[in-house]
């Protein structure tokens, strides 16, 4: 890349004079005129970001045929050796047709031990400081659909990497920082006030990172699984790894030799007499949970979780609110000279006994709701049809549908897909005003709610056969607006 240490002004005005003219003092990229036709203006203004970040992609890339574009907002800090840091991580960024990108910031970052020579790869990368090579660009960006808003082009270009299986690379200490006085579209008070306060690695001399091919996607699965599980097991549970979630809907296998072999019941005990590992399993409480990471003296914490209980430990371990971070459903981190492994109950089920295991049921049936239904009463129609096979909701089936790549294979999504913090979800946009049908909708954030249904969307359900249905201790967190509207639509069915 050939880039210096510090991104300074002048820089910015001598690549500015070179490429655009000296004079140059503002670039016309694009009319958003077409922009202003949607009715909400935090949208409008989403989407005119979105629209800015494509056709300054486009550019750089193929208009300028750069190799690596780093995007760095005015709202940022840049760490005094940021780009020498980029520099260090282009080469495995390159090497690994999986790796589309790097991100100078980490949401955990809080939650780790300040280590400046460490990387971490996800699909549930941060959205700050992103550097991507011409891969990047091929695959997130070139063919992009951007005919219609989206809620954040930094949800749209995790949720296309996540599609794909592609990941991007981020430092367990951040080489940038929000301004704690900026606010904007997508930063409002009270979130600047807890990103602009996470560490930054601030000395003026850039460490050797040394050999960074431990990011290639074989080494780094390896090396995780071996942390985790008897050497005798790491080959087959790695197999196993490469089975996305995507494929077990479609009927792939969701088993291997750990889920039989594992036996975790001497760890689940704090108070017992192996001190090397613990296995926190249980629902604990907050305060609990506080009270074993703080006075537990164990080098290594193992916690199965789901998405509908990973909240209880973002507050006792400093984790972000949002699960960002994961590879392959595990989360992994040190803090305190003390390794963290959360494992996802229905991810990482490779690396998990089969106890721990939320397993998709492969009698399920897929089922659309219609208008004003919930799924709910689309099993009990479905029971109806089929008295001698009766079926059932289960909102823990219900959750390995809410993704983007389950709505495509049963609705046209024509105007794609969009993270929504709502609980009628997953679901179509069917029945609303022309403008707003044709959105397919999921959450990266919340939980759905099998009780739950509005009057604009046409749900994705999935009906559980009653007989040898497993119930799994985990429900979704139920919002206030989903009680709130529940109770609304209780009413106005009961009115007729």
């Amino acid at each position: 890349m050939g880039c210096p240490n510090r991104l300074s002004e002048d820089m910015i005005r001598h690549y500015m004079s070179q490429h655009f003219g000296e004079k140059t003092e503002r670039i016309m990229l694009l009319d958003y005129g077409s922009a202003l036709s949607h009715s909400s203006n935090k949208r409008t203004a989403l989407y005119r970001i979105h629209l800015h970040y494509n056709a300054m992609m486009r550019r750089l890339f193929e208009e300028r045929n750069h190799s690596h574009v780093l995007v760095v907002e005015d709202d940022l800090q840049l760490a005094p050796t940021a780009l020498l840091f980029a520099q260090q991580v282009v080469p495995a960024l390159d090497a690994d047709p999986s790796l589309v990108c790097l991100s100078l910031f980490n949401d955990n970052a809080e939650a780790e031990d300040r280590d400046p020579l460490l990387l971490h790869r996800s699909a549930a990368f941060p959205n700050l400081g992103l550097l991507f090579n011409r891969r990047g660009y091929d695959r997130l960006w070139r063919n992009a659909s951007l005919s219609y808003h989206t809620n954040g082009w930094d949800h749209w270009v995790r949720q296309s990497a996540a599609a794909q299986d592609l990941e991007c690379v981020f430092p367990a200490l951040p080489r940038l920082r929000h301004l704690v006085y900026a606010e904007g579209t997508t930063v409002n008070s009270k979130f600047k006030s807890t990103i602009g306060r996470l560490p930054l690695f601030e000395d003026a001399t850039a460490p050797d990172l040394g050999d960074v091919s431990y990011l290639l996607r074989a080494n780094y699965d390896r090396s995780l699984l071996a942390a985790l599980l008897p050497p005798e097991l790491v080959e087959s549970s790695l197999r196993a790894m490469r089975t996305p979630l995507e494929a077990v809907l479609r009927g792939a296998e969701q088993r291997c030799p750990a889920n039989r072999a594992l036996d975790w019941s001497a760890l689940y005990d704090p108070y017992g007499a192996r001190r090397e590992r613990l296995v926190l399993s249980n629902p604990y409480t907050v305060p609990q949970l506080k009270d074993f990471f703080l006075t537990a003296g164990f080098a290594q914490f193992v916690l199965p979780m789901a998405d509908e209980n990973y909240h209880l430990f973002t507050i006792p371990l400093h984790l972000s609110r949002a699960k960002r971070g994961a590879h392959r459903g595990i989360l992994h981190f040190t803090q305190g000279g003390r390794v963290f492994f959360l494992l996802d109950r229905r991810e990482a089920w490779y690396a998990l006994p089969e106890a721990e295991i939320i397993r998709y049921d492969r009698a399920n049936v897929v089922q659309l709701s219609g208008f004003d239904e919930s799924c709910s009463e689309v099993c009990a129609k479905l029971s109806a049809q089929h008295p001698d096979t009766p079926y059932v909701c289960d909102a823990a089936q219900l959750q390995f549908l809410n993704r983007c790549s389950a709505l495509v294979e049963h609705f046209p999504c024509e105007k794609g897909c969009y993270n929504e913090v709502g609980q009628d979800l997953p679901g179509y946009v069917a029945f609303a005003t022309p403008q707003e049908n044709g959105v397919c909708l999921f959450s990266f954030d919340v939980q759905p709610l099998c009780e739950y249904a509005m009057t604009k969307t046409q749900r994705l359900c999935v009906c559980t056969p009653q007989k040898g249905h497993v119930r799994y201790n985990v429900n979704p967190l139920v919002l206030m607006d989903s009680r709130k509207e529940m109770q609304r639509r209780a009413i106005r069915k009961a009115r007729g």
